[in-house]
């Protein structure tokens, strides 16, 4: 039996699929006028609700707020996770306008509110775990973009397991989010 908040979130998601179909496409103009909040995403690249909307379904569909393990997916209620959509959509030019962790963690707040809660201190506490773990990805203080990250496992010493299936994770974002760019260029959204 599903409780309260997965009927809701069903229904969230649904909403957003009938927007999809819909087809609205809101020409922005000024932030304020946005059908979605855009904290972070670059304006001249997400510049109708149309864009936004495919944007907020792509990242969505590598949430998971379920108990049952999903290696394609972050565990919504393990606060580092964000950390490697934070890193897909970093290594890829033209996404992030602002590239802060507490931008990101307000972005994904804003958007996903069943999975990170809108309290500035527990908010504060998913900027942590974040900048926790983009130090395991950084070499020389730089953040390693998520296609450099193979041969950075095999250097590092780090968990090969564990480090392998954060790996994959961010590239399929990086890869998936990518095709979105690509049909965004080809005016497909």
């Amino acid at each position: 039996m599903k409780t309260i908040r997965e009927e809701l979130i069903e229904v969230r998601n649904k909403l957003d699929e009938l927007i999809m179909q819909l087809g609205t496409e809101t020409e922005v103009t000024s932030p304020t006028k946005e059908p979605l909040d855009n904290i972070i995403f670059n304006p001249k690249v997400f510049d109708t609700g149309k864009k936004l909307n495919a944007l907020k379904q792509t990242i969505g569909n590598f949430i998971s707020i379920n108990p049952i393990k999903d290696d394609k997916k972050i565990d919504a209620r393990t606060k580092n996770q964000f950390f490697y959509l934070y890193a897909a959509l970093w290594s890829l030019l033209d996404v992030l306008a602002d590239e802060s962790m507490v931008s990101f963690v307000r972005q994904m707040a804003l958007w996903f509110p069943e999975s990170i809660p809108s309290e500035k201190k527990k908010q504060r506490n998913y900027e942590q775990s974040l900048s926790h773990e983009k130090k395991k990805w950084e070499q020389e203080n730089e953040l390693l973009k998520v296609t450099e990250w193979k041969t950075f496992i095999k250097k590092s010493g780090m968990s090969v397991k564990k480090a392998k299936r954060f790996e994959v994770l961010a590239m399929t974002v990086y890869t998936t989010v990518n095709e979105l760019l690509k049909g965004i260029r080809k005016g497909k959204h």
